[in-house]
């Protein structure tokens, strides 16, 4: 098993552990998800500015243009999704309290209270294996900035169109606690397989 792979098997142990070993709830687990996005958003700025296409660096100009116009737009993407998850799961009278545009920070105070932090760390972990042993080591030598860009949104909607049917099946089932733990394997799968997807492609661009 590939060390990126592995990486990823182990950060969403921690989850898996958390809802069979600590009673977590659906909440606890649709709050680290969503943090994932940030986690995702962190590498692929970190990407831009160590991508080396041709062997030289991106102009400056390009990169200070690329960086916030996608900070922005995913960031749009992300807090929308906090939105929803914070209206549906989260504690209504917290929410009516500080207002719905502040859920996504309700979110995020959650996922970083106790164990929740374990399982963040577990998540930058994995991706900053990912980041170091595929694309420094010889990806970025083939990096386009405009294909960086767009590469976690594929990533990022098949996770969460996987969430979206869990968390109904979720809602419907009558064992929530195993629900929630097939929802971690399901999305364990699921990361891995678009991650092999990704790289697979990247693969190809420089061949």
């Amino acid at each position: 098993m590939r060390p990126a792979v592995l990486a990823i098997v182990l950060a969403n142990l921690v989850p898996f552990v958390g809802v069979l070993g600590f009673g977590w709830s659906s909440y606890d687990l649709f709050a680290l998800y969503w943090v994932e996005n940030l986690v995702v958003a962190l590498f692929t700025v970190l990407r831009f500015w160590t991508a080396e296409p041709g062997g030289e660096s991106p102009p400056l100009p390009a990169l200070l243009f690329m960086t916030p116009f996608f900070l922005v737009h995913y960031g749009m993407f992300t807090f929308v999704h906090g939105v929803f998850i914070q209206a549906f799961l989260g504690d209504q009278q917290r929410l009516e309290a500080v207002g719905l545009p502040f859920g996504p920070l309700l979110l995020l105070q959650h996922a970083l209270a106790g164990a929740g932090a374990l399982a963040v760390l577990g998540l930058l972990i994995s991706h900053g294996v990912s980041f170091v042993t595929n694309f420094l080591r010889h990806e970025r030598q083939h990096a386009e900035l405009n294909r960086l860009m767009f590469a976690p949104y594929g990533r990022v909607i098949a996770m969460h169109l996987t969430l979206l049917a869990g968390g109904a099946l979720l809602l419907a089932s009558g064992s929530p606690t195993l629900m929630t733990a097939l929802l971690v394997v399901a999305k364990t799968v699921v990361d891995i397989a678009a991650h092999r997807r990704e790289h697979r492609l990247a693969a190809a661009t420089i061949d």
